[in-house]
């Protein structure tokens, strides 16, 4: 029997592992998944406040994500530096069928995956970045004749038209152990070697399903 092959999913703002677009559309395809994380030392090399309370919080998530992951017999791999030179060292180690990643509207995020995309490219490795955050993307809701529309007033008549109970369904999966490549708790770098401080805000694992 075949071994399952691997995907990576590349977690961003979307730190989360349910109703999660990359995440349900790995899992239709039969892929095996191993989580990744990378804290951009572009990004974090701009924030002047070293006891930064998103920094914190994001860190917190992740610790809280890796303790999750790791029940399920897997663990989060959180990397620290430039996307585009730590990447080849994750396919390297990885050896991945395919990386899935949501998409990000922000010019430099876009920059970013513009450059990832051409590297996974080059390594023959598949990708796909998957809509997760908006109900429409820029295209989605146009003028007639494709351009942008400038005013609200009719932007919002034709984006409410388009909307349907499919442009903001829910995916229903739910992640069992054999969906997590097996692997060790893998240690988180801690915030000062991040080179940021704590703060006080605290984060609080949610549970939507209470009332």
């Amino acid at each position: 029997m075949a071994a399952q092959k691997l995907a990576l999913i590349w977690l961003r703002r979307d730190l989360r592992l349910e109703d999660h677009a990359a995440i349900d559309r790995a899992l239709a395809l039969g892929y095996r998944l191993q989580f990744i994380f990378i804290f951009d030392t572009e990004i974090l090399g701009r924030l002047k406040e070293k006891a930064d309370a998103r920094v914190d919080f994001i860190h917190q998530v992740l610790h809280d994500l890796n303790g999750r992951i790791a029940k399920l017999g897997g663990s989060l791999h959180v990397a620290h530096g430039r996307p585009h030179l730590i990447w080849p060292d994750l396919i390297e180690e990885f050896k991945p069928s395919q990386v899935f990643w949501c998409k990000d509207y922000e010019p430099q995020a876009i920059s970013r995956d513009v450059k990832i995309s051409e590297l996974l490219l080059k390594k023959g490795v598949l990708f796909e970045a998957l809509k997760d955050q908006v109900i429409f993307e820029e295209n989605d809701v146009v003028k007639d004749d494709g351009t942008p529309y400038t005013v609200f007033t009719p932007y919002k008549k034709k984006w409410l038209k388009a909307l349907k109970p499919s442009s903001y369904r829910s995916f229903t999966y739910k992640l069992k152990s054999g969906d997590i490549l097996p692997s060790q708790p893998r240690r988180l770098p801690s915030l000062s070697e991040l080179g940021f401080k704590k703060t006080k805000i605290q984060f609080h694992s949610p549970n939507l399903d209470k009332k």
